[in-house]
């Protein structure tokens, strides 16, 4: 089948969007499978992570204005207030196992020290929304496999209500994920192998999203490269297609995303606390990356 006979962009004017409190499981646990065949949705977006692993046929990912072919064996992460859709072009099969922010921060001190939970929850799906960066990873074998028995294993749990089931499903999902880190880390060394700049990259990324609340350096992150400041700047934008500057200007803007979502704070305080100079800054950085103003982001209009 002709992908170009398919739209560039899902329609978007009638998104849904899905709270987990529309997810009693969810609530119970904090973590859920579920299995969807022959998948097919309209863009939408919700409040918790969704891992997704493509267990058979194939289709079409629509992730935030991009399009991905998807098949068997795919495996990436939809981070929150990201919409997204899917089109079934033949027997699209999809495991979604979806954690919510409080399943992170209860085992940050887990993933927070493995680069991979960087680059599959933050980095990757950045770049492919704004960059189409068709980077992802692909499982097959004996691994594929073992991540379709655990997550088998946690939709037999998740119907029962008790202390023992949940921490067999968070226990379950934990092995799951850091599976898919191995995996990861396995694809990724092949790249550094050939290009030795990648493993810099990262490194200076995860910077970006310890410190995007403060001031940051270009001198002191070109130091921390290990390289010249012109010859980082170069190396940076070659693979990533942004100077550090936009990158940091891209996470901030991203972490304010999620923060209007919310709808918990002020513009000033996100401003404050996404790393901006002043309101003003904020929404002419945001306007330009965007093309809305963040109060109209806010408001859905």
């Amino acid at each position: 089948m002709n992908n170009d006979s398919f739209p560039q962009k899902l329609a978007d004017n009638d998104p849904l969007r899905y709270y987990t409190s529309e997810f009693p499981l969810l609530v119970l646990h904090d973590v859920e499978c579920i299995f969807h065949k022959n998948y097919q949705n309209k863009m939408h977006y919700h409040d918790y992570y969704e891992i997704n692993l493509v267990t058979g046929g194939d289709g079409l990912h629509y992730f935030d204005s991009r399009r991905f072919h998807v098949k068997k064996g795919d495996f990436f992460v939809i981070p929150t207030h990201v919409k997204h859709g899917y089109i079934n072009l033949g027997g699209l099969d999809v495991i979604h196992l979806i954690i919510t922010q409080k399943f992170i921060d209860d085992n940050c001190t887990l993933f927070f020290k493995n680069k991979e939970y960087y680059s599959l929850f933050k980095f990757d799906p950045l770049l492919k929304m704004h960059y189409a960066f068709d980077f992802h990873l692909n499982i097959s074998g004996d691994d594929f496999d073992e991540l379709v028995s655990y997550c088998n294993s946690i939709m037999r749990q998740q119907n029962k209500v008790s202390s023992e089931s949940d921490k067999i499903i968070k226990s379950l999902a934990i092995a799951f994920l850091f599976l898919a880190f191995r995996r990861y880390r396995e694809l990724t060394s092949d790249i550094k192998t050939e290009n030795r700049y990648y493993g810099t990259v990262q490194n200076v990324m995860q910077y970006v999203s310890d410190h995007y609340a403060e001031k940051i350096n270009m001198t002191e992150l070109a130091a921390l490269s290990g390289y010249s400041r012109s010859n980082f700047f170069r190396f940076f934008k070659k693979m990533t297609s942004m100077s550090p500057a936009e990158f940091i200007d891209f996470y901030r803007v991203n972490a304010a995303r999620e923060m209007l979502a919310k709808g918990e704070k002020t513009l000033t305080d996100i401003a404050a606390d996404c790393g901006f100079y002043d309101s003003s800054h904020f929404i002419r950085v945001f306007k330009k990356l965007t093309g809305m103003t963040p109060k109209k982001y806010r408001s859905g209009d």
